[in-house]
């Protein structure tokens, strides 16, 4: 079925978050007229452990007897419950998800379900449950309480009160609503009539689509401004027509000339997205106050963005905040997240991490993919709410699975980092290729270094290079640098030091510390760019402080070799063990040189291989060369043939070019 969906532009930054974009009128579906039918499902597990797993029954069955459903309709019986769970053999970690509960739902004939979790941190067990509308996925009451072990019953029956207290308010105000949507935004009539003519086209009526064409088009020509609506929509989308964004703009016109508000909407939108009609950001303005002032959600969250950015009028962000207020008061999901980044960041109002977790939370509950990421933010961070990652986890889920690409990364990331969920590189890569397949420079990066590495999927360097460049091509620095150091080393690709030189140049203009300090060692060595020692000395300093240990050890190089400043031991030595106490293998191996040598310290032969050794084991080739010569000749240790070969056999196979020749002498 094809329906007509709200445009949104957004961009994720954790440090600085951005309001969302102006959407156009989304289409509803009402289940008015239907008698309340109500499905309490089993509680979540969210322990982690089996032991507590019987709670999930009982808890369920404290709500149901501690309600008194009779009075607002029936509900459904426990049987028919679990025969559709069997049904639908939905397993234990899928059963609890919202989108699962509302499908649930639908499959016994639910109008409504209320379904809970429960979880313990540091002996503190957390109860929530909600009260969500199966058709249209509003949560309309939602309820948490804190508890000893010994308390659980008691603040069930707590909850099961709260709720009660609110199902039939809550029925009311969202049958008020959706009674106000039918009636003042016409999404209603149209939803279910373009429903039932795209039921009627995929059952072989090939022109169902077409006559409820013909049917708006005659109302429309009559004057009718709702029908005139729904016709600029259907050339909009291309149902039963061709599509046709100019034809759209002007029967949007025509609505929206006759005071009809989702039309002005439409219409202020095509001005502002340039869609049918000259770009014109002042014409925008103009219609979307005409349908903000008629109470418009919509048209107030637009309004609100225009102002928070200067689009069509003047930037001024309290202006921005009190129309984001006035739509998020009516349930716009989009403003509720927009008032959430207001108070975040102070825009407009003065800042504020509880109203910003709560406008988030609002959005979140409503299924809004961005919000739910802050709200998994917030739980990282701890402020306002107790610092929980299995609950960010849980909203960034929820968010990843609806395909936002970045809660796709940020889930890849908790899973190779093991936050909140048991490290698995293999899952990683499987959120890293769905948001990479989108077009995501972060997840693109992630899984070619998956590929580099072979983390959770086998090592191949090909593959590698193809992710690393759709990244470092969307400008993404850490690709850019990690695409260069394979033409710096010749994986997956045959070795280019200019093109090396060129991307690592690329990324280091973008800050990337790691970028910075390659660039330096190409201007020592001379390596895709003449030799200059002054240019190698700035980046490298430059990543240093920014902390690159690496850098810390080749600016130690400098000094210890005199490369383009005075020979300096001291200098090379304070340089050499900063990057050392930080476990560099470079600046190990160093160390461990100066003490070989006696240069900048007293000679200390044993110290300098046990240096060697650290920096050995950390796959540093300098080192593994130089073990191998000690135990080859016994010097400073015994002499260990075997062990000998096992050293020069690992700097060999990682480029080292005297440990090959050695090799092969021997």
């Amino acid at each position: 079925m094809r329906r007509y969906i709200a445009r949104v532009l957004f961009s994720l930054n954790l440090g600085m978050l951005l309001f969302m974009f102006p959407s156009k009128c989304l289409a509803n579906h009402s289940t008015a007229g239907r008698p309340v039918r109500i499905a309490v499902l089993d509680f979540e597990n969210l322990t982690g452990q089996s032991e507590y797993a019987h709670f999930a029954k009982g808890l369920r069955d404290c709500v149901l007897s501690d309600l008194k459903l009779d009075k607002i309709g029936e509900y459904v019986e426990r049987g028919r419950l679990n025969d559709i769970l069997k049904e639908i053999k939905l397993s234990n970690s899928s059963l609890f998800a919202p989108e699962t509960a509302i499908k649930t739902g639908k499959l016994v004939a639910a109008t409504h379900v209320i379904f809970g979790s429960y979880f313990c941190l540091d002996k503190q067990w957390k109860l929530n449950v909600r009260f969500v509308h199966v058709e249209s996925g509003i949560v309309l009451a939602s309820f948490g309480e804190r508890c000893e072990k010994d308390k659980l019953l008691d603040k069930i029956k707590m909850l099961a009160q709260q709720l009660q207290n609110n199902l039939s308010p809550s029925l009311e105000r969202f049958a008020s609503r959706q009674k106000e949507m039918a009636n003042n935004k016409g999404d209603f009539e149209r939803f279910e009539e373009l429903s039932q003519a795209t039921n009627n086209y995929e059952n072989g009526d090939k022109n169902a689509l077409r006559k409820l064409v013909m049917k708006y088009r005659r109302a429309a020509e009559r004057g009718d401004a709702k029908a005139q609506f729904n016709l600029g929509l259907c050339y909009e989308n291309g149902d039963g027509v061709e599509k046709n964004p100019q034809e759209a703009v002007r029967w949007y016109r025509k609505a929206a000339e006759q005071g009809y508000a989702k039309a002005q909407v439409n219409l202020g939108f095509s001005y502002n997205d340039g869609c049918g009609v000259e770009k014109n950001p002042h014409e925008a303005i103009k219609w979307y106050h005409k349908a903000a002032e008629q109470g418009d959600a919509l048209a107030q969250n637009n309004l609100g963005f225009s102002y928070a950015y200067g689009n069509g009028v003047e930037k001024n962000l309290h202006e921005a905040v009190r129309w984001y207020r006035k739509a998020a008061g009516q349930g716009e999901a989009v403003a509720q997240l927009n008032l959430g980044i207001s108070y975040d960041n102070g825009y407009g109002v003065e800042k504020n991490p509880h109203e910003a977790v709560k406008w988030y939370r609002m959005a979140a509950e409503q299924g809004n993919a961005v919000a739910q990421v802050y709200l998994g933010i917030s739980y990282v961070e701890g402020d306002v709410v107790e610092k929980n990652l299995q609950e960010a986890v849980r909203w960034w889920r929820k968010a990843a699975e609806k395909g936002y690409a970045k809660a796709q990364n940020i889930l890849g990331l908790c899973y190779v980092k093991g936050n909140g969920v048991e490290k698995n590189y293999r899952e990683a890569v499987r959120w890293y290729r769905m948001a990479a397949e989108q077009g995501h420079a972060q997840a693109q990066f992630n899984l070619g270094f998956c590929y580099h590495y072979g983390r959770g999927v086998e090592k191949n360097y090909h593959e590698a290079i193809r992710w690393y460049h759709k990244a470092a091509e969307q400008g993404d620095a850490d690709a850019q640098h990690n695409l260069g150091w394979c033409y710096y080393k010749g994986e997956g690709v045959k070795k280019n030091l200019n093109e090396a030189f060129r991307l690592f140049q690329r990324a280091a203009e973008q800050g990337n510390a790691d970028a910075q300090n390659m660039l330096g060692v190409c201007y020592r060595e001379g390596l895709g760019t003449p030799v200059n020692y002054k240019k190698a000395i700035a980046n490298f300093n430059t990543a240093i402080a920014q902390g690159e240990t690496y850098a810390m050890a080749n600016l130690g190089e400098c000094y210890y070799y005199g490369h383009g400043v005075a020979q300096n031991y001291k200098k090379a030595i304070q340089l050499f063990r900063t990057s050392a106490e930080a476990q560099n293998a470079r600046g190990l191996f160093y160390l461990g040189l100066c003490y070989f040598k006696g240069h900048g310290v007293g000679q200390n032969i044993g110290k300098g291989i046990e240096l060697w050794r650290q920096s050995a084991e950390l796959g540093e080739e300098y080192a593994q060369r130089e073990l191998g010569k000690c135990y080859l000749y016994g010097t400073g240790c015994q002499k260990n043939t075997q062990k000998a070969m096992t050293w020069l056999k690992k700097a060999a196979e990682n480029g080292d070019k005297e440990a090959q020749k050695l090799l092969k002498s021997l």
